[in-house]
């Protein structure tokens, strides 16, 4: 008999958690939790170096794409968390995290609704970009803790 794929939500480590991925040309993912649609992605444009986990299985992670979708992967691909000085403060990573979540209302909502509301969503995105894009750059110049 196989193992229970759905874990309770108290018991997901992996959410909300910003990992790079191994240095594999091709990722097999796909977009249900079962795999059932399984196909090869190109790692670096598709997923770029690093992902965040929306969700997770025992043995499959859903994570977040470049092209502001979400593909189910297994754990095996994610090679290290990434920590910087906004990951840190867990209430901020859990804000960024949902954030990313409703990403998908904001295209949703792009073209409809009130103005201010829509400029809102945006600088909601915009400010995860920039929290991402400041993780990145701890990856690129890491700051030695010798002193």
């Amino acid at each position: 008999m196989p193992a229970k794929t759905n874990i309770l939500p108290r018991y997901k480590s992996y959410v909300g958690r910003t990992f790079i991925l191994r240095k594999h040309k091709n990722i097999p993912a796909s977009t249900d939790q079962q795999a059932k649609n399984r196909k090869s992605y190109d790692r670096e444009e598709i997923f770029g170096e690093a992902c965040m986990v929306v969700d997770e299985t025992n043995s499959r992670v859903r994570i977040t794409t470049l092209s502001h979708g979400f593909l189910w992967i297994s754990k095996f691909y994610l090679h290290k968390e990434l920590v910087g000085q906004y990951f840190k403060d867990h209430d901020y990573v859990v804000d960024l995290s949902e954030r990313l979540i409703r990403l998908k209302d904001v295209f949703d909502d792009i073209y409809s609704g009130d103005a201010d509301q829509r400029d809102k969503k945006i600088d909601d995105i915009l400010e995860a970009a920039r929290g991402l894009r400041q993780y990145a750059d701890t990856l690129r110049f890491p700051v030695s803790s010798s002193m």
